[in-house]
């Protein structure tokens, strides 16, 4: 008799929520899932990065609004912290590149004005 013996369940019920944490661990870069999982990777990291110097943005501004006339002083760590976050490669193109592109060309200017000098 076909099918003698067989039992059919019903299937469990699934979590949707199960497949969308699961990596599977893979080096190869032809591996289009390893690469999607690693492209999720740096998009997540960016956005840390992101949102943190977002938050230092906020911390300047409300430490420049807190302080008045003696904000130089007192928002200076903040401001370097802000500034040393946009620096980075993720904001290339933005006010970091600039303020390497300023440094790099002060950098110049003084090398060539040493230079100068010593010829004298």
């Amino acid at each position: 008799e076909v099918g003698a013996g067989l039992s059919f369940a019903m299937p469990l019920k699934s979590d949707p929520q199960a497949g969308a944490n699961f990596t599977f661990p893979s080096n190869d870069p032809n591996d289009p899932l390893a690469v999607q999982n690693q492209r999720e990777s740096n998009v997540r990291e960016t956005w840390v990065k992101v949102m943190s110097a977002r938050e230092l943005r906020d911390a300047v501004r409300e430490c420049y609004r807190k302080e008045g006339v003696n904000f130089p002083e007192k928002c200076k760590p903040i401001a370097m912290a802000y500034m040393d976050a946009i620096k980075q490669p993720m904001f290339s193109g933005g006010i970091g590149k600039q303020i390497e592109n300023e440094k790099a060309k002060r950098d110049a200017h003084a090398a060539a004005a040493a230079a100068a000098d010593s010829g004298h």
